[in-house]
């Protein structure tokens, strides 16, 4: 299963008949953009699945229809009173449409996106307005800039929450027939991160990944921290525009930096980042930026390696959040308000086996980059285990972990465990992999 995003349809509206209809292409908000009182339950919205040609069209089996990529103050409902929470609607097999409300917590305008695993996406604007009975508090409150929030990528498909990830660091002819065999019989479809070596022409990956994202989502790796020291600014920026321009259609989420508070990483990483964000938001693409967690300063068994290192630290000098935004680097703050993920790295064990307090973490991480979704971009133990009890307890404990403690809610998942392809192929052999696939159920 995939979702097709070849663009967005707002304000798609009108009446045609079913007759000689083709088969499901789209999904398309037929019902008039709403305009409501923050706090308000609307009126009911209605997804229709449509053809090539704009018709209703009817699928021999239930279309499960996300909300994924609209805009985090508006809330979903199953019913008029906004009092069943709707993740998802479901139009069901032999029909069209299906209705659902929305109320929202802030004013202003905002996008609400309709998506599916196989259909092109749809959507309109909504408009919300301020309510003298209602004083909408966001969590979390966002740092304050005078920058506008950017659009919607376009580039790649949308991916739904939550969402699961596993590392891919080696997807030759060798192993990849073992990983798509895995990758096909997980619980729940994954997003597949690629790490694209150093040295390697994007055409290499070019065939690997048109296999891969026919049965998961892609998250197209520029570079692993380990290698970042051996690029300049100019030649990363290069090696991002030269990917993205050769796979830019294959890939939805493009992670511009890995690590990137590491010291191993070299100098000039905020540069570097830099330039690949500009690269992949110029293209529309979705991008991902990875933090490596090393315990807070105040945290008595921390990991970090030298003062400044740590990941609020390094966020707060390399954004220069210290300073008002008028004095901000421009180029910091497009990327600061502008990137789609915000993830953090996570090995405990090489971290004195720290228990954070990721609600905490998660809320202050989300509040700095407040159009981003938030979750783990990498887990994993510094060495391959082969299913340790250890490695066993730590994908128990992380996969699920959204259900087990209060999280922001733009919290997405993530994990991306790095050792997939050397510890879950093949999988009918691996424990690893059955332990993972319960945790995702």
């Amino acid at each position: 299963m995939k979702l097709r995003s070849m663009g967005i349809a707002f304000g798609m509206v009108g009446t045609v008949t079913l007759a000689q209809a083709g088969p499901v292409d789209r999904m398309v908000i037929i019902s008039p953009p709403k305009s409501l009182a923050v706090g308000t339950c609307s009126s009911p919205l209605t997804v229709q699945a449509q053809d090539s040609a704009l018709k209703p069209a009817t699928s021999s089996s239930n279309i499960k229809v996300f909300f994924t990529g609209s805009d985090p103050s508006l809330s979903f409902f199953k019913d008029s009173a906004c009092t069943l929470s709707a993740g998802s609607v479901v139009i069901l097999a032999g029909t069209s449409n299906k209705d659902f409300y929305i109320k929202g917590s802030v004013s202003g305008s905002k996008s609400l996106i309709v998506a599916t695993y196989n259909y092109t996406d749809g959507g309109q604007t909504e408009t919300l307005i301020a309510s003298g009975t209602t004083t909408p508090v966001p969590s979390p409150t966002p740092i304050a800039s005078a920058t506008p929030i950017p659009t919607l990528p376009t580039l790649g498909r949308s991916i739904p929450a939550p969402l699961y990830g596993i590392t891919l660091d080696n997807v030759s002819n060798a192993v990849l027939p073992g990983e798509i065999a895995s990758i096909q019989h997980l619980n729940h479809t994954p997003t597949s991160r690629v790490v694209f070596d150093p040295g390697m022409s994007p055409s290499y990956y070019s065939p690997q990944i048109s296999q891969l994202r026919g049965i998961s989502y892609i998250m197209g790796q520029v570079s692993d921290s380990s290698s970042m020291k051996s690029y300049s600014v100019s030649s990363y920026q290069a090696r991002a525009q030269d990917y993205v321009s050769s796979l830019g259609s294959l890939v939805d989420v493009w992670e511009v930096g890995n690590e990137v508070n590491g010291n191993w990483l070299g100098t000039s990483t905020i540069e570097k980042v830099q330039a690949a964000y500009d690269v992949v938001a110029n293209a529309k693409g979705a991008t991902a930026l990875t933090f490596f967690y090393m315990g807070e300063p105040s945290d008595v068994n921390n990991c970090i390696d030298a003062p400044g290192d740590d990941l609020f630290t390094w966020i707060t000098q390399k954004f220069q959040l210290s300073v008002p935004v008028s004095q901000r680097s421009a180029a910091t703050e497009r990327l600061r308000l502008g990137l789609n993920y915000a993830l953090i790295s996570w090995y405990p064990q090489g971290c004195n086996n720290l228990q954070p307090d990721w609600n905490t973490i998660y809320t202050k991480l989300a509040a700095i980059f407040p159009n981003a979704k938030v979750g783990f971009g990498e887990l994993g133990t510094a060495s391959v285990q082969n299913g340790s009890s250890y490695e066993v307890n730590l994908i128990n404990q992380y996969y699920p972990l959204a259900s087990k403690i209060a999280l922001p809610s733009n919290y997405i998942g993530g994990y991306f465990w790095w050792n997939y392809a050397e510890e879950m192929v093949p999988y009918p052999t691996s424990t690893l992999f059955q332990t993972l696939n319960n945790a995702i159920k």
